[in-house]
């Protein structure tokens, strides 16, 4: 195993600036979430992501409730206690700790990555030669969503009384987790130096000072994409409703309702049939050959369907059915 730590509140609010943009609409906001009340947030998650996206698909997630993240977060997910009801103890952090020493191959650093990294050198047998020029190279997997969101990228735009009671009140509530992180990064020194003495190539590498990431040309922000190159759509359009959720409006021919990479709640004033994960369309027997639901089931072909859609084998009965009706 490899555990990549960072310090908690940079790793807070890396994730809430992609993953949970609206506990960062203002101080309150910030406040409610650091709290561990993303509910009272309505949809915290940010407009670029999904809560399965943060939490987990359901069935394998990380946590019931996003509170995890504000709550110990390194201390729960290597002891597996990621219920936030279950109160953390001191043997909690030991066995942590434990955990850490005993089962973690490497422990990496973020804010120290290009040298603790090397631990993977002894460890894992990571080749020097390919990886050098890429410890050298910055890298920001979120950039390309950085122009379809506006959050703030600087504590301070936030007010900094606001942001030294907060971080104080995150600090005090995630102890647990900065003495793990503290013990981290002295144990990642600890396999660093055992690591330097067996490989020379190492302990030259530590004996240099760490150069510069390499910075690269600044990205052209990409192309915005309509409504309709997203969805498939013929005129549509994003409404957002009363509570602030988002409502897609995609009038779309059959061709496109047959070839689109989502499925729709209603299709031709035609309900879709309400499925569990995994669980096949009804009547999904009849959608082959061409012939679909939207072609075949909507009410303005008449109470019986497309008429043109049946024969002895293939009904509307059989195949238009909507939750057993």
């Amino acid at each position: 195993f490899v555990t990549i730590m960072r310090e908690p509140w940079s790793r807070l609010w890396s994730q809430l600036r992609y993953e949970m943009s609206t506990c960062l609409s203002d101080a309150t906001a910030l406040a409610k979430c650091i709290g561990g009340d993303f509910q009272a947030l309505g949809n915290w998650w940010s407009p670029t992501a999904h809560p399965d996206a943060v939490l987990g698909i359901p069935g394998a997630t990380l946590g019931f409730r996003p509170a995890l993240y504000v709550d110990n977060y390194y201390t729960r997910m290597l002891l597996n206690r990621t219920d936030v009801a279950e109160k953390l103890t001191q043997k909690d952090l030991q066995d942590a700790m434990l955990l850490l020493r005993s089962r973690a191959s490497a422990v990496v650093i973020v804010e120290d990555f290009g040298h603790s990294v090397l631990q993977l050198t002894c460890s894992l047998g990571l080749d020097l030669e390919l990886a050098w020029p890429l410890l050298r190279t910055r890298t920001r997997p979120y950039e390309a969503l950085a122009s379809l969101i506006d959050v703030p990228n600087d504590e301070k735009l936030m007010g900094w009384n606001n942001m030294r009671a907060l971080r104080a009140k995150f600090v005090r509530r995630n102890e647990f987790d900065y003495a793990l992180y503290s013990y981290a990064r002295l144990l990642a020194k600890r396999r660093l130096a055992v690591c330097s003495r067996r490989d020379p190539r190492v302990r030259a590498i530590l004996r240099e000072p760490m150069p510069e990431p390499e910075v690269t040309e600044a990205r052209t922000p990409p192309e915005q994409l309509t409504v309709d190159e997203m969805f498939g759509c013929s005129g549509g359009r994003i409404d957002v409703g009363d509570n602030g959720t988002y409502l897609l409006w995609c009038p779309r021919t059959v061709q496109q309702h047959s070839a689109s990479w989502w499925a729709s709640e209603v299709t031709d004033g035609l309900p879709e049939p309400k499925r569990k994960r995994g669980q096949k369309l009804a009547g999904s027997e009849c959608w082959q050959a061409g012939f679909t639901r939207a072609a075949c089931c909507p009410a303005r072909f008449g109470p019986q369907g497309n008429p043109d859609c049946w024969n002895e084998a293939f009904t509307y009965a059989r195949c238009c059915a909507v939750n057993g009706q």
